[in-house]
């Protein structure tokens, strides 16, 4: 079949962790820090273990790549997690705000970013 790769995404935590991986690349020039963020992040409000979390980040940065950048994959990845779950919305704001809080505070593309997810998850 001739599917986007996530639209193959069968699991909400791994639509949450690619959506972590595109949030982080909204950020201003993210330190190395920042970019374990996502899998401590994971781990601990997903209840992953760290081997499954820094797994899920990889395959997360690959379906970002695949979205052709951070902004298109937000979208696509949100209507997927809202497909799959539309009740993940607890772990998926955990992990961003722990995303935002490690780089001092939102950019302004992760703000447009949240609003974004907020009106695919039908929350506006």
């Amino acid at each position: 079949m001739n599917l986007h790769p996530v639209e193959s995404v069968d699991e909400p935590d791994l639509a949450i962790a690619a959506l972590g991986v595109a949030f982080l690349d909204l950020a201003a020039m993210p330190t190395a820090e920042q970019v374990e963020t996502p899998k401590g992040s994971l781990a601990a409000h997903l209840g992953v273990s760290a081997l499954r979390a820094d797994e899920m980040v990889i395959v997360g940065r690959w379906l970002v790549n695949e979205c052709k950048g951070a902004d298109a994959a937000v979208a696509r990845v949100t209507k997927r997690l809202y497909e799959l779950d539309g009740q993940s919305l607890t772990g998926l704001l955990a992990v961003l705000n722990d995303i935002g809080q490690s780089g001092g505070g939102l950019s302004p593309r992760q703000r447009d970013a949240l609003d974004d997810i907020a009106r695919i998850m039908r929350l506006k």
